[in-house]
């Protein structure tokens, strides 16, 4: 599942759209500022962790992709309160 395609199937889902934001932009390069946890991955519906695993398969292949606008707005502004929380993990 390429990029573009994964983050419509995240603007749809119901459940786990942090996560799987977070799970873009961690594989997309951005690692250190949207750190995802192995741990977090049980929590996904099983139709989720399909999704990620097809965008996984595709991300190995094209390593220098990032997200353009206005993809990366909407997975954005999904991941953003995640962040938040891991900002003030952070701090603590």
């Amino acid at each position: 599942m390429n990029a573009s395609d994964y983050c419509d199937f995240v603007w749809a889902a119901k459940r786990g759209r942090e996560l799987m934001a977070r799970i873009a932009f961690n594989t997309l390069g951005r690692h250190a500022d949207y750190p995802v946890d192995v741990s977090e991955l049980r929590v996904l519906a099983p139709e989720n962790r399909a999704a990620v695993n097809a965008f996984l398969d595709w991300a190995t292949l094209h390593k220098d992709y990032r997200l353009g606008p206005p993809n990366h707005w909407r997975m954005k502004s999904l991941a953003k309160a995640k962040l938040k929380a891991s900002e003030r993990a952070k701090d603590a």
